[in-house]
C-alpha cells in the first residue's frame, strides 16, 4: 500500500492522506475533485469515490463498487457496520482525523482498511462522491483470498465496535443476525468443513455467549460430534 501525503510543509505534516496500491490506478482528476470538497467542507473527515475494476486482458468490467456494494443514504456508523461500502483506493481522509482515531491495525491480516473507515465514521462525517474516480486491478491473487483469514479478521473488525458501542447488543437480534451474529455459524461451518473441530468448537462457544442457543448453533453443534465419530 502507498501513502500519499499532500500539502506537507518542513515544519508541518501533510494535511491530506490518500491510498493506492500499486497495481491500481486514480483517474486524473480524482484528488482535484476531492480535496476541492474537503477544502470547502472542514468537518468532512473522509472522502470515498466509486471506483470500477479491469484487468489487462479483459479490460473494463461490468458494474462497480458502488454497485456491489451500494452507500446507503445516510451514511453513520450502523450502516458501515452492515457492510463495508468504502474502497479505500479511492480515499482521502484529514491527517489530523488519523490523529484521533489511529492507523491500520497492523495486527490485522485483512480488513484493516474496514476498521479504519469504522473508527473514523465514530468520530467524523464522511462523504462519497458518487463518480468513478479509481480503477481497481482483477488478478489471480486478488480473487484467492484465504476465506478462513477472511472471516476471522472480519468478524475481529466488527467485536472491536462492539467493545467499543456495548450498545449495539441491544439492537434486535434479528438486525444484527446478518451482519454480526451469523458470522461466527459462517466460520464454525468453515473450520468443521476443514476438520478444525478445536476452532470450530471455540467459535461456537463464543456464539453461544453472546447469541444463545440457535437453531442453525445446534445443526453446527451436532455436526461437529459428527465428524468426531
Amino acid at each position: 500500500m502507498l501513502f500519499y501525503d499532500f500539502f506537507s510543509k518542513p515544519s508541518a505534516r501533510g494535511k491530506y492522506i490518500a491510498f493506492l496500491d500499486d497495481d491500481d490506478l486514480w483517474e486524473p482528476q480524482k484528488l482535484e475533485k476531492q480535496i476541492s470538497v474537503l477544502e470547502a467542507n472542514p468537518r468532512i473527515g473522509l472522502i470515498y469515490s466509486d471506483s470500477l475494476f479491469f484487468s489487462e486482458k479483459l479490460g473494463l468490467f461490468p458494474g462497480s463498487y458502488n454497485t456491489a456494494y451500494p452507500t446507503p443514504n445516510l451514511q453513520v456508523l450502523w450502516t458501515l457496520f452492515r457492510y463495508n461500502y468504502i474502497p479505500v483506493l479511492t480515499v482521502v481522509v484529514r491527517r489530523d482525523c488519523l490523529d484521533k482515531v489511529g492507523l491500520f491495525d497492523e495486527t490485522l491480516r485483512c480488513c484493516e482498511d474496514y476498521d479504519l473507515w469504522l473508527r473514523v465514521i465514530e468520530k467524523f462525517p464522511i462523504y462519497f462522491l458518487n463518480q468513478p474516480l479509481a480503477r481497481y486491478r482483477e488478478s489471480p491473487s486478488s480473487l484467492s483470498q484465504d476465506r478462513e483469514q477472511m472471516l476471522t479478521n472480519y468478524l475481529r473488525v466488527k467485536e472491536k465496535v462492539i467493545d467499543r458501542n456495548p450498545k449495539f447488543l441491544k439492537i434486535p437480534v434479528n438486525f444484527l443476525d446478518p451482519y454480526f451474529y451469523n458470522i461466527y455459524l459462517k466460520l464454525a461451518n468453515l473450520h468443521i468443513q476443514n476438520h478444525q473441530i478445536e476452532q470450530a468448537r471455540r467459535v461456537l462457544h463464543r456464539y453461544r455467549e453472546i447469541r444463545g442457543e440457535t437453531a442453525r448453533y445446534e445443526k453446527l453443534r451436532l455436526s461437529i460430534s459428527t465428524e468426531q465419530i
